[in-house]
């Protein structure tokens, strides 16, 4: 017998409820909503029930592909290896799963064991243990090896720089997508007694990544096994009590003593939970690189190409370097050395798209014929590879938004479980307005990279643009307790209270010096925290001050304006003239809780069309969340057609 979840619409019960007991009769035990009782906290029930199933069978029909609820249960059985998809009409699955060939039970009729059903029965037996994800062909016989379409490797820049903390999201690396032929042996140990407390904790956080990304590695005690049979081993040093804050990091593999790696990291900006985050961050990245280079380099690297690689990822993997030019020239070498090395132009590619994110004219025409020129070179090695989507993405002129979402979509198509796919493609739903969609993204990002600030960064944006205020601040509140009082979470809290929830603790965390707040921003959180006409007045001529065209005044503009209800002011800035390639930087702001009065107005079309909104939302379908309110004064799609 196999545990089986069965996802579906609502409006597909009827056809749920047929193959359920089509299932049971064949001795599984089927898990569906209906059986929830009263008064059952119905998400929870849910997910420990999705949990525990060995299988999961989502029913993909017009209105599951739309349903929130069903794409994260599919996902969930996706990113684990126990999706079983099946079409009950025609319509594709939503991309990120039409890689997997589907079971058509679009013609079944509920009775008999027709050849389709058997399909099924074959693909669910094959899932006791859950250790694959079901590919199946209608009309072979019952299958006797199942396996799934491996996903195209990723890595991907957060898209179009939005927040100052997503720059450095940008040069994170993570692990494949593409899992590991076998598990790799990993150990942690310290160099000294006075390090044993640090390598505890390392220990801890890489233990969080592998449950993350179960099946890439196996973490154990080297004080309890032999370091022979180690495939990598990190020791750790340093003394946590001293004055002089300074963490080493080596990375061999395990009988051999050659160093891959090492690196003495010390903090001068912050305190040891800035340092201690940092060590597990960094060599995280840098795992993942050995890793990947071990199971994808054929033939094997070259021991002084590794440890060049291992260098670049060190540097993208270190959350206070910015040294582009320095990851770039490295990654040159690599490419150079190694030329079939496909991880190594994924990041040349990531790192080169990131030097022209906010260049100057010039700066950005120098550049972005090198990265044409490496956008070819790497689709050579691979046709996919969702770096060069993105790098397409950043040289498309603003603000042409339909191919720029089109691009995103292609690179999550392509890798569908990488998180800065899923984070990047979360962002440029912020920006076209859907923040339902960019919860969704950035969730799974956080659960597949919990490890990274800038993921979850995004993540709690996500949700507090979606007006999720409580799931925003839980969702803080989590991080806090994985890197207590780290500054990048401190300041991922200043971001979300400042600009959507206790103005109070903003200024608290600008007082006692935990961040550092600018005048303008003071001033917007004294006139929330004490509304009087005064303040107001000294916050918007702050906020007015110095007027330029960049994406950074605009949004200071746009944020304070909509506080406090200056509606006539904001129509006046938004229907100027604006220097367009500063446009996809700031109109994420329109969206925010703080604009609802802003887009109340029929004349927040007009807004959309001089930015190149409207013209994505016709083309799509896809129209921004705030157009299904139901209490918005007009009709979007009537409104956009006034405009012709």
């Amino acid at each position: 017998m196999v545990k089986t979840f069965l996802s579906y619409a609502r409006t597909d019960a009827a056809k749920a409820r047929s193959i359920a007991s089509a299932l049971e009769k064949a001795g599984h035990s089927i898990w569906w909503d209906h059986r929830i009782k009263s008064g059952s906290q119905f998400s929870k029930e849910i997910e420990v029930a999705l949990n525990a199933a060995d299988a999961v069978i989502v029913l993909w029909s017009e209105s599951s592909i739309d349903s929130a609820w069903v794409r994260d249960e599919a996902a969930a059985g996706r990113d684990s290896g126990r999706l079983i998809p099946v079409q009950i009409d025609k319509s594709a699955p939503p991309l990120g799963f039409r890689q997997y060939q589907g079971i058509d039970l679009s013609c079944w009729n509920g009775r008999g064991k027709a050849r389709e059903f058997q399909a099924l029965l074959g693909a669910i037996e094959t899932m006791k243990g859950g250790e694959e994800t079901a590919e199946v062909a209608v009309g072979t016989s019952l299958p006797t090896s199942i396996q799934s379409k491996p996903p195209h490797p990723a890595r991907l820049s957060i898209l179009l720089g939005l927040v100052a903390i997503a720059l450095v999201a940008v040069a994170v690396v993570l692990f494949r997508d593409r899992q590991l032929e076998e598990t790799q042996t990993v150990a942690v140990t310290a160099a000294e007694a006075s390090a044993k407390p640090l390598a505890r904790d390392l220990m801890v956080k890489l233990g969080i990544l592998q449950s993350a990304r179960s099946g890439t590695m196996r973490l154990i005690n080297v004080d309890q096994d032999d370091r022979k049979d180690v495939d990598f081993l990190f020791e750790i040093g340093g003394d946590p009590t001293a004055d002089n804050l300074a963490i080493s990091l080596v990375l061999t593999t395990g009988g051999d003593p050659n160093v891959l790696w090492a690196a003495d990291l010390t903090e001068d900006r912050g305190g040891l939970a800035d340092l201690k985050q940092r060590a597990a961050f960094t060599a995280a990245r840098v795992l993942g690189c050995a890793l990947e280079a071990r199971s994808q380099s054929e033939p094997p690297l070259k021991q002084d190409t590794l440890k060049l690689y291992l260098n670049a990822c060190a540097i993208l993997g270190d959350q206070r370097s910015n040294d582009l030019d320095q990851i770039i020239a490295t990654l040159k070498q690599v490419v150079e050395l190694a030329p079939n090395f496909q991880p190594a132009w994924a990041r040349l590619l990531v790192a080169q798209t990131s030097r022209i994110q906010g260049a100057s004219a010039q700066v950005r025409k120098n550049s972005a014929a090198e990265l044409r020129r490496n956008v070819v070179l790497a689709r050579k090695i691979d046709p996919s590879v969702p770096e060069a989507y993105l790098a397409e993405l950043e040289l498309i002129p603003a603000p042409l938004f339909a191919e720029q979402v089109r691009l995103a979509d292609m690179a999550f198509e392509a890798a569908p479980t990488n998180p800065h796919v899923l984070s990047g493609r979360s962002l440029m739903m912020l920006v076209v307005g859907r923040a339902d969609a960019a919860v969704e993204d950035a969730q799974r990002a956080k659960n597949v990279d919990p490890l990274s600030p800038a993921v979850r960064f995004a993540y709690v944006e996500a949700l507090a643009v979606a007006g999720r205020i409580d799931a925003a601040r839980s969702e803080i509140e989590e991080a806090e307790k994985l890197w207590p009082g780290a500054s990048k979470i401190v300041s991922t809290r200043y971001f979300f209270e400042r600009m959507f929830g206790d103005p109070k603790e903003a200024l608290r965390l600008i007082r006692s010096g935990a961040v550092k707040g600018s005048r303008e921003q003071e001033a917007l959180l004294d006139a929330r925290l004490q509304p009087t006409k005064s303040n107001i007045d000294r916050a918007i001529s702050l906020a007015m001050a110095n007027r330029t065209d960049t994406a950074d005044w605009l949004q200071s503009a746009v944020q304070t304006l909509g506080e406090f209800d200056r509606k006539e002011q904001l129509f006046a800035i938004l229907l100027d003239r604006h220097d367009p390639r500063e446009i996809p930087y700031f109109v994420d702001v329109l969206f925010r809780p703080a604009q609802a009065d802003l887009r109340a107005d029929p004349r927040f079309m007009l807004v959309a069309s001089r930015f190149g909104l409207l013209r994505y939302w016709r083309e799509s379908g896809h129209w921004p969340d705030f157009c299904r309110q139901p209490d918005l004064p007009y009709d979007c799609q009537k409104e956009a057609a006034n405009l012709r």
